[in-house]
């Protein structure tokens, strides 16, 4: 992955191009690779990356008492998906950390709902948000569980790969927070308003006022889901803030905007008007990036549609707090 710097008001940002490189696309964990040939490593990376869609459109289908048939549809919008594509072809694990994703959300069993949290935090930090979810939710039992499970997990690889190795693990997390990719191929929001209109304000300001803008929004949505006593709503703007938030962002990272659309048509008893707005949206993500803004209209796709939940939890309060005075006249 190739790197530059540009500099402007006496700050400098770090920018990194998308394209992977050979020994980034082939590197599927060396030891394996020195073992066993390269296509072996490949159909089985790809085996369990279609498993793991599988498991998603099952799972998230039978959770809300729908059957495969009735999601059909489902099949072509989660396959030919492009960021699930460039996944595959990029080597990335991010299918890995959805599958942690989806297993923390349809488990009834706190301890198999922490697993899976934990094998989201584990492969991509961002997913530590979920426990808002959980907390909201009270559920106690799956964040007791997931903090213990997390702690195991660092102390056995601590003994096994040395303790010294986590003070650089907070280096380079915290000099990746540095990090703003203002060029074509980051997806982050910052590098797309940047694309698209120059503002001549450092992009750290920005992006802080977005995470800003962001964690509003899901407190609201939460105190909305604790007082409606709904909370899928709740995980369905975790998921999609949660994937728009960092300030470093590559296409294939819109593969984690399906759960959370899965999740909210299946919430709304697959509505047709809210279907038609997520399948555009997906298509949107199709061609973006590709061929019109390279990634800002999917940006305000997914924003719209944090506010239009949102709002849809606003109402459905107002609509019991009506109902509520109503029956006590």
């Amino acid at each position: 992955m190739s790197s530059t710097m540009i500099k402007g008001n006496n700050v400098s940002w770090k920018i990194h191009s998308c394209a992977p490189t050979k020994y980034e696309e082939y590197c599927l964990g060396n030891y394996f690779v020195r073992l066993h040939p390269f296509w072996t490593v490949h159909y089985l990376f790809l085996a369990v990356n279609l498993i793991v869609l599988l498991f998603m459109i099952r799972q998230i289908s039978a959770h809300f008492g729908y059957s495969l048939r009735d999601v059909w549809f489902w099949f072509p919008l989660t396959f030919f998906f492009a960021p699930v594509l460039a996944c595959l072809r990029a080597g990335q694990i991010n299918l890995i950390t959805e599958f942690g994703i989806v297993l923390f959300f349809i488990s009834v069993l706190p301890w198999l709902s922490a697993l899976g949290l934990v094998l989201a935090i584990i492969t991509k930090v961002t997913p530590v948000a979920f426990l808002f979810y959980s907390f909201i939710r009270k559920d106690v039992r799956t964040i007791l569980y997931s903090l213990i499970i997390l702690t195991t997990v660092i102390f056995a690889a601590g003994l096994r790969y040395g303790f010294a190795t986590y003070p650089t693990f907070f280096d380079v997390f915290r000099d990746l927070l540095k990090i703003y990719g203002i060029t074509q191929n980051s997806q982050s929001f910052t590098s797309k308003v940047w694309m698209v209109f120059q503002p001549t304000f450092a992009p750290p300001i920005f992006h802080r006022l977005f995470l800003l803008y962001l964690g509003i929004l899901v407190l609201g949505s939460g105190v909305l889901a604790f007082k409606t006593k709904d909370t899928i709503p709740l995980f369905v703007v975790l998921g999609l803030a949660i994937t728009v938030s960092p300030n470093v962002m590559w296409y294939h990272h819109y593969v984690f905007l399906l759960p959370p659309l899965l999740i909210w048509m299946a919430w709304q008893k697959l509505e047709n008007k809210l279907v038609l707005w997520i399948i555009t949206g997906l298509l949107i993500v199709q061609i973006d990036y590709y061929f019109l803004t390279t990634g800002l209209l999917i940006h305000l796709f997914v924003q719209l549609s944090v506010l239009r939940i949102v709002y849809q939890q606003y109402s459905k309060l107002q609509m019991s707090e009506s109902l509520r005075s109503i029956s006590t006249v």
